[in-house]
């Protein structure tokens, strides 16, 4: 406005320290189990990477027609939790139940009917990225059909991790992926490898197991509903 003299905000403009506080303990969580993911991506690359030519581009040929159901569900998450940190903003814990749980119907329609698809069409949306005589479309086409059937479970998992991250209880999620990821994706991918001559649908089936597991405990942890009462 006019009316105000100038340089009278200023004092608006310092450093909220317990606001700053907040946010950090917030966001902390998360940064590290982004770093924890993309961390035992890498280590999931190397194990791959080991096994002789064409895994590695028949892993990567599966993760890219992965990502087509992908997309829709990491949506949905985020309206999952967009609507959680409003709802229980406006001190509306019934109704962030409620959105929470339709963004899961949504997640599981989409990405579920997505991954349907690639599954029994695999080896025509296969063929987008390649030859479809070719070895690495060969080692791809029976992973993706199993992968494509799971993407309803992923959705889950999805929309209940970004649904507690969006009420602030980031630090519960990061835990449980950690270790999660860290037992199953990292230790007993590990001695699978090391025992026995596992295939790349072995170790996918194994990373699936992965996400089997933590379906189980978020969606447990939804039902039990501490999430509602987290004061950020």
């Amino acid at each position: 406005s006019g009316d105000v003299p100038l340089g009278q905000g200023a004092g608006n403009l310092r450093y909220d320290i317990p606001m700053l506080r907040c946010i950090w303990n917030v966001s902390w969580p998360s940064m590290v189990d982004i770093m924890g993911l993309w961390s035992v991506h890498a280590v999931g690359v190397y194990f791959i990477s080991r096994m002789g030519a064409g895994m590695l581009g028949a892993h990567t040929m599966v993760i890219r027609l992965e990502s087509v159901s992908f997309m829709p569900g990491f949506a949905v998450g985020m309206a999952a939790s967009t609507l959680t940190g409003q709802y229980l903003g406006a001190k509306n814990p019934e109704m962030a139940k409620k959105a929470v749980r339709l963004c899961w119907l949504f997640a599981i329609v989409a990405m579920g009917g997505t991954g349907l698809l690639v599954s029994i069409f695999n080896t025509e949306f296969l063929a987008l990225f390649g030859d479809p005589s070719s070895e690495q479309l060969q080692i791809a086409a029976p992973v993706i059909r199993v992968v494509g059937l799971m993407q309803a479970v992923n959705a889950t998992m999805m929309v209940m991790k970004m649904s507690m991250r969006g009420a602030g209880d980031t630090r519960t999620v990061t835990v449980y992926s950690f270790i999660s990821m860290g037992l199953i994706r990292v230790g007993l991918l590990w001695a699978l490898m090391k025992w026995f001559d596992l295939s790349l649908l072995g170790i996918w089936l194994v990373m699936m197991v992965d996400v089997v597991v933590q379906c189980i405990i978020f969606v447990k942890l939804h039902l039990k509903g501490d999430w509602l009462k987290r004061e950020v």
